[in-house]
């Protein structure tokens, strides 16, 4: 075997063996779409705990200053 028809079948085993590593872009969109929920949902979960300690906090105050002036 010549020395291009070697170095063209090597190139064609090294494409087709590197074919097969490559995910579909279907999973690849299907991975990051999930990610991103997840971040979304950490975030509105933190979001969402602070808010109630805001909500909590500002409640038990207004109840302490009703229970100072009675």
């Amino acid at each position: 075997m010549n020395r291009k028809k070697r170095m063209k079948l090597k190139s064609l085993i090294q494409n087709k063996l590197y074919s097969r590593k490559r995910g579909s872009p279907l999973v690849e969109e299907g991975i990051l779409i999930g990610l991103s929920l997840f971040g979304f949902l950490l975030i509105f979960s933190i979001v969402t705990g602070v808010l109630d300690w805001l909500l909590l906090s500002a409640d038990e105050l207004l109840t302490e200053l009703g229970s100072l002036f009675n």
